[in-house]
């Protein structure tokens, strides 16, 4: 199996639970904290692997520190830095509705548009050497299998 099959698998049983807070109520006390981490990384992994930054903070970015925290306890700093970079060009981040958390790029300028190209592009190759679900996550699953079994 392989270390992302190994996360989705572990994941599998958090789901409700996980989405609700991410969607709805912010309250991820139902989870441990690796459970969230191993969560986060597998959510930002694929949203910002399918669609950049511009994804993440359409669908989620209003749970930036909940991922940054996630990301800083699977030792996933470099993450946490390129997210820290995006969220600067997105200071409406936070807001509660997706259009509101993207209405920073109506002002942007060209410098701002490479600049978040620049950084998914360093994403993507971050990926390559250091993937977010098959490196970090996948390490934490295999190292607490007690966070992901009943």
């Amino acid at each position: 199996m392989s270390g992302g099959d190994a996360v989705q698998a572990a994941l599998e049983r958090l789901w409700p639970a996980f989405n609700e807070a991410v969607d709805e109520i912010g309250d991820f006390s139902a989870l441990t904290e690796g459970q969230r981490a191993v969560a986060f990384a597998w959510v930002l992994s694929g949203l910002i692997g399918n669609g950049g930054f511009a994804s993440w903070i359409e669908s989620a970015g209003h749970r930036t520190p909940d991922a940054k925290a996630a990301l800083e306890h699977l030792g996933a700093s470099e993450y946490v830095t390129l997210l820290e970079e995006a969220t600067r060009l997105y200071p409406t981040f936070a807001a509660g509705d997706a259009d509101e958390r993207l209405s920073a790029s109506d002002s942007w300028t060209q410098e701002d548009e490479t600049r978040l190209e620049t950084l998914d592009e360093s994403f993507y190759a971050l990926a390559e050497q250091r993937d977010l679900v098959e490196h970090y996550a996948a390490s934490y699953v295999a190292a607490y299998p007690e966070d992901f079994t009943e």
